[in-house]
């Protein structure tokens, strides 16, 4: 007996939720954040990446095509079926927001990204544009140097994947 249609139709997905849900299966280890921002600047086109132990977090800067203000207003939309550069930028917010930063700031082009937590941002227009991108990831409590100094040594292992130079802390990785 041939099958039998008893309705058509979609379905649809609690955004919010599915994210929450795939926050926690993009990187096994959320330390390995950067790595997936390393292959986005190669992705961007950018000549080196550089990236810095601060007070409180950690930065890193390159150059290439800077990011889009449609890409930034929804930075989660890659994870619904786009495919470009994206996914490295969400996968790497991803797993920095399973962290649970105090915040995590994206400059790009005219645009600024604010995320203070993984439900709450804020895209604001720069007086000044931003030549490439910039990434500010600062850390809640005092104690954060151990944190920071394990998500750069991992970031100097996962150099090997991108054909651009790293530079951390002012020397070459």
């Amino acid at each position: 007996m041939p099958p039998i249609l008893v309705g058509s139709g979609g379905f649809r997905v609690d955004r919010d939720r599915a994210i929450e849900v795939l926050r926690g299966f993009q990187l096994p280890d959320p330390r390995d954040f950067l790595a997936p921002w390393l292959r986005f600047a190669a992705a961007s086109k950018a000549t080196n990446v550089t990236a810095y132990s601060r007070l409180g977090g950690l930065d890193v800067e390159f150059d290439g095509t800077p990011i889009q203000r449609a890409r930034l207003e929804d930075p989660y939309e890659s994870l619904f079926g786009e495919t470009d550069r994206s996914p490295d930028l969400v996968s790497g917010l991803l797993g920095a927001l399973r962290l649970r930063p105090r915040r995590v700031t994206i400059y790009s082009g005219q645009s600024r990204l604010t995320i203070d937590r993984f439900d709450r941002q804020t895209l604001e227009a720069l007086e000044k544009p931003f030549t490439g991108t910039s990434v500010e990831v600062r850390w809640k409590g005092w104690f954060t140097g151990r944190l920071t100094r394990e998500c750069l040594r991992r970031a100097r292992a996962a150099r090997k994947q991108i054909p651009i130079p790293l530079w951390i802390d002012g020397k070459s990785a």
